[in-house]
């Protein structure tokens, strides 16, 4: 077995034991630009279901916008589902608020919804950690099952440079009838800022000032588990 075959059955594992936990795509509704919520569970009758964890701020995804728009008008219309997700965490990241979420859904005619995870449920329970990540989805018997997950295509920041467009021939595989699963190819691009970060980094800002104000010295203040 190759590396990314045991990478891509991790990975299939993890999200299997995320859903037996009690997190389940079907239990989530997230919020569109358009005020309307989406659920997860409206596109179980599709094809297959791509969702793109990307963001107003990052340098990679506005790179892969056009291309991103270009790709959901092709396949939108072949039964498959698309939804853009933003999971950063606009305390953290001004330009991912929801409203320049919509100014920038507007202004680029997205032919998709685009979500607004505001909790970044949705990503943690994918595992997503990158602006632009991708994942491709299909629910068999109640279950979604991960098709592909990571990177677009192999050159995110020169276009006409692309050798390999890696979602566009998994969905030409999916639209042919064709859902066995392939290698992950691991996404490239900005973290996703989420709030969980934040949490963490006042709590680190909290237990470094009570370092401090109790006179721990350097030497053993450096080996605690401040992050």
């Amino acid at each position: 077995m190759t590396l990314k075959k045991i990478f891509l059955t991790l990975g299939l594992i993890w999200l299997s034991m995320q859903f037996a936990q009690g997190q389940s795509l079907d239990s989530l509704s997230l919020r569109n630009v358009d005020s309307n919520m989406v659920s997860m569970k409206s596109f179980a009758e599709k094809k297959a279901l791509v969702l793109v964890f990307t963001g107003n701020h990052c340098v990679y995804s506005k790179k892969y916008e056009d291309r991103l728009i270009r790709i959901a008008k092709e396949f939108m219309v072949k039964d498959i589902g698309f939804c853009l997700v933003n999971s950063n965490d606009p305390e953290l990241s001004q330009d991912d608020r929801w409203s320049l979420m919509r100014d920038r859904a507007k202004e680029k005619e997205y032919p998709c919804p685009y979500l607004y995870d505001s909790n970044g449920m949705l990503a943690k329970l994918m595992g997503a950690t990158k602006n632009p990540e991708v994942f491709v989805l299909r629910r068999v018997e109640k279950q979604w099952e991960v098709l592909y997950s990571g990177k677009i295509d192999d050159n995110p920041l020169i276009e006409d440079k692309v050798q390999r467009q890696f979602l566009v021939e998994e969905l030409a595989r999916v639209v042919n009838g064709d859902f066995a699963p392939v290698a992950t190819e691991p996404a490239v691009g900005c973290n996703i800022k989420m709030k969980s970060d934040r949490l963490k980094s006042g709590f680190n800002q909290i237990a470094k000032g009570a370092l401090t104000s109790h006179g721990v010295s350097a030497p053993f203040a450096k080996h605690l588990p401040l992050g």
